[in-house]
């Protein structure tokens, strides 16, 4: 592209497949270029609400990534590298529409930490959507997507939970 002018609609693909190629093994794939005019001219897709999202993913690209899509998007999200700091994490923060969480993370995995929230009233009530190459995901999770990640399916939870309907 020349400098100055205008990069065609072929040289955004290019660029926002060039974007999801540099975040490592987070296969981030949105059919169309909608997820990278709305990064390029700053418009949010949609009007969330003024909770957080909560993300526990120790995979630090995974995480990142995650969060950078999420915070595009116009949401507020937390994040921690496992179970027992989300956990920390919860007690300290207003409650968050959604849990994102990973299954397999060094202290405490997906499984400890949804049988410790259970445990507890106000935690409990929290949807959790966890994200994993497992194929057993934890029990009481209200979803499960499968690594890598599709970027429709996250967003169509996040919606889903953070956007005024119960998910």
């Amino acid at each position: 592209m020349a400098p100055g002018s205008s990069p065609s609609a072929a040289e955004h693909r290019s660029q926002a497949r060039m974007l999801c190629v540099e975040h490592g093994p987070l296969a981030i794939v949105r059919r169309g270029i909608g997820f990278y005019l709305s990064r390029v001219t700053g418009n949010l897709a949609m009007s969330p609400g003024s909770s957080s999202i909560l993300l526990v993913e120790d995979d630090q690209d995974i995480r990142e990534s995650v969060s950078e899509l999420l915070e595009l998007e116009g949401y507020t999200t937390v994040t921690t590298i496992n179970g027992r700091e989300a956990l920390e994490q919860l007690h300290r923060m207003d409650k968050p529409c959604l849990i994102l969480l990973d299954v397999m993370m060094p202290v405490m995995d997906g499984h400890a930490f949804m049988k410790k929230i259970q445990e507890e009233q106000p935690l409990s009530e929290i949807p959790v959507v966890v994200m994993s190459a497992s194929h057993k995901p934890p029990a009481g999770a209200k979803g499960y997507l499968s690594k890598p990640l599709d970027i429709d399916e996250l967003l169509g939870w996040v919606r889903s939970c953070c956007g005024g309907t119960s998910c």
